[in-house]
């Protein structure tokens, strides 16, 4: 166990914000709009708009890295581990299936923000 990190290796002082930087702000030539902030939408990526512009909002919501400075390990299913990590280095150089799925779940967590406050409020709602 490290010092200041608790069993789970998580550490003991909180911080206000977790710092990430996204590989564009190391690599400028990645940059391609990457200040815009990504859209949120409970659409499919890129219902209503051509192939391109749905390629387009997909590689900039799900195939961006960015560089965390606290990680933590998961584990996923073996077949769905080995289908992305397969097609992954081919939609974008340096991409990883777990800087992948980062992007992924951040998504579905700002997607669905409202429906899994209320969620948490009525589990602690009915545990008291």
């Amino acid at each position: 166990m490290a010092n200041g990190t608790d069993a789970e290796g998580t550490p003991k002082t909180p911080f206000a914000e977790e710092k990430t930087t996204r590989e564009t702000d190391i690599f400028p030539s990645v940059r391609e709009e990457a200040d815009k902030p990504l859209p949120v939408s409970r659409e499919p990526v890129g219902s209503g708009v051509s192939l391109p512009e749905k390629i387009q909002e997909y590689r900039k919501n799900f195939l961006n890295r960015k560089i965390a400075v606290h990680r933590k390990q998961t584990y996923i299913c073996y077949d769905t581990y080995r289908r992305l990590a397969r097609i992954l280095p081919l939609l974008s150089d340096g991409m990883t299936v777990p800087a992948f799925l980062d992007n992924v779940l951040d998504h579905h967590l700002e997607v669905y923000e409202k429906e899994l406050d209320e969620m948490v409020r009525l589990s602690t709602q009915n545990s008291h």
